[in-house]
């Protein structure tokens, strides 16, 4: 076998102004509709937690510029790839 060389590189890490931002990840349960509640926001993200119920549902649509996360507290979802096909 050979011998690997590993280059040596330095990190530089940048000062910031910025606070750490808390918030608590609660909302309320619907029996319908949906709620959208602002958690926590800046120039450049914003945390929100939504709640969707029964007549509350979201039509197919994307945020081709924008990072989403989701958390299924109770019940079901379905999630589309690029295809349409369910992921």
């Amino acid at each position: 076998m050979g011998t690997q060389t590993i280059e040596n590189t330095s990190v530089k890490t940048a000062s910031t102004t910025v606070e750490p931002q808390l918030f608590q990840l609660k909302t309320q349960l619907l029996s319908k509709g949906r709620t959208d509640y602002i958690l926590a926001k800046t120039d450049l993200m914003s945390i929100r937690i939504k709640c969707y119920a029964q007549g509350g549902e979201n039509v197919l649509h994307t945020h081709p510029a924008e990072d989403h996360s989701f958390i299924v507290l109770a019940g079901k979802a379905k999630f589309y790839g690029k295809g349409g096909e369910i992921v």
